[in-house]
């Protein structure tokens, strides 16, 4: 329930539903947000995935072996130094990264395919989807209004939190234990009905 409510699919989902939105301008602002989320995913987003199996010893060790929480920080340095990475080596790591959507749902669906749905449709999933669905929607909207964000910034923050759980805490729960049944259809859950709240999630950022 934590993994499915605090991270979003802001990337997969949220960047190009961001451009339809926004433009260009939004998406901009969006992928900022996305590098901070890749981050928080890989290292607080492990800990909670890791913590239900792992002592906390064994999590520290497990943070500290993941491989994208260093290639994020040499990406970060290489920009700041704006130093360019060989034409070669950027082709291979595009082709990569174009890769990992479509893995992600792979497991995604096989996970889907396992799973008990009868059994499932419990009252933690329904729970958790109406803190993903309705509970972040509200709490960002709070957020922004405190904070006294206003125009385009603050309507892509709102609807890039309000997107539907993030793809990324399926493939944690089957990597470091937790139950990947129901965060899977946790994941489905929200992403269906993400095609009915969205459009007035998008309708009411621009009254910010």
């Amino acid at each position: 329930m934590e993994m499915t409510t605090i991270f979003a699919n802001s990337n997969n989902y949220g960047l190009p539903l961001l451009l339809l939105a926004f433009g260009t301008e939004g998406f901009a602002i969006g992928v900022t947000n996305v590098v901070l989320h890749i981050v928080l995913v890989n290292t607080l987003g492990l800990y909670i995935a890791s913590r239900s199996s792992f002592s906390p010893r064994q999590t520290a060790f497990a943070m500290a072996r993941n491989p994208l929480i260093y290639a994020a920080a040499a990406g970060l340095l290489l920009y700041a130094l704006r130093i360019p990475l060989p034409a070669s080596l950027a082709d291979g790591f595009q082709l990569i990264g174009g890769a990992y959507a479509a893995v992600v749902l792979l497991i995604l669906g096989m996970q889907l395919r396992k799973a008990d749905w009868r059994s499932g449709m419990r009252r933690e999933l329904w729970i958790a989807v109406a803190m993903r669905i309705a509970g972040v929607p509200l709490l960002s909207w709070l957020a922004i209004s405190l904070l006294g964000l206003h125009g385009l910034e603050a309507s892509v923050l709102f609807v890039q939190s309000s997107m539907p759980s993030a793809i990324n805490s399926v493939v944690m729960m089957e990597k470091y234990g937790g139950d990947p049944e129901m965060t899977a259809l946790n994941v489905a859950v929200t992403t269906a009905a993400s095609f009915l709240y969205l459009p007035l999630i998008i309708h009411w950022s621009h009254g910010f």
